[in-house]
């Protein structure tokens, strides 16, 4: 898609003289707080042909409003939806992380409308009322599924039993829900219970793919039923530039077992299937 408001966005590079690991084995706090530049390689790469714009464009109206990137990383989806709003917050709770989107931003001419916000999900530091689209991309999901995935030995629960056992962590979605305007909207994007698409999910997670999946399902499930929230299902991927980039991203987050997997088949385009869960308020 050759749209001239998208910026083009890179990996912002590995540091010079820095010690990585062969890998950090699914430790995402880690990969956050230690090695944000690789995670930054995992997200700019992804939705590669920018679906996720395109479906919160067709439900709403961008133009004119203010929005807030709820847990946006260093910033894969806020620089692509800025473009298209009067105003954008980039809330970030990781410094490093949010770091690398600041300096990102001074590279990149159509940013001049993102505000930048070290904070909390749990506790937007804005007003009630105060923005017209809250937009999640993963952190909301990532929040209330690890809830699952710690737990998948135990037996399965309620719904009534999750709600409860998400706890805290749905202060997130209510604090999403305090600052948009009464009819403005709310965004959720989730991974699909599919996950990563054909053969990547199951070299990524081996026997633990069924529990992975069942995390995904459970979020979305109590997301429609309890919050009442719709959905649309989106054919996104992964595009690296090479197989070799894409080896050592994946390689770096999820064990040298699925970089060998990468580099054996020259692969470098992975299906990425996505669920966008809307609402207004």
């Amino acid at each position: 898609m050759n749209d001239p408001e998208l910026p083009l966005l890179a990996p912002c590079g590995r540091v010079p003289g820095k010690r990585y690991p062969p890998t950090v084995n699914n430790d995402w706090s880690q990969l956050y707080s230690s090695y944000p530049e690789v995670y930054d390689e995992f997200a700019v790469y992804q939705d590669s042909n920018h679906t996720v714009r395109r479906a919160i464009s067709e439900l709403v109206s961008l133009r004119g409003k203010v929005l807030i990137d709820v847990g946006s990383g260093t910033g894969k989806f806020t620089f692509e939806l800025a473009p298209l709003v009067d105003g954008a917050y980039s809330l970030e709770p990781c410094v490093p992380l949010l770091d690398i989107a600041r300096i990102r931003s001074r590279t990149i001419g159509t940013t001049k409308n993102i505000t930048f916000v070290e904070a909390e999900a749990a506790n937007i530091p804005l007003p009630n009322d105060s923005v017209d689209i809250a937009f999640s991309g993963h952190a909301i999901a990532a929040l209330m599924s690890y809830d699952v995935v710690r737990r998948h030995r135990r037996s399965v629960v309620s719904l009534e039993d999750r709600e409860l056992r998400y706890g805290a962590r749905s202060d997130a979605l209510r604090e999403m829900k305090r600052v948009v305007r009464p009819g403005g909207w709310l965004f959720s994007l989730s991974a699909s219970p599919e996950g990563y698409g054909d053969e990547l999910m199951d070299v990524i997670f081996r026997n633990q793919r069924a529990v992975w999946s069942q995390s995904k399902t459970h979020f979305l499930t109590w997301m429609k039923e309890t919050q009442g929230f719709s959905e649309t299902h989106i054919d996104s991927d992964w595009l690296f530039p090479d197989s070799g980039s894409a080896a050592a991203c994946f390689g770096f987050i999820f064990g040298e077992h699925v970089a060998q997997f990468i580099v054996s088949g020259n692969r470098r385009r992975f299906q990425n299937a996505l669920i966008l869960q809307f609402r207004r308020k």
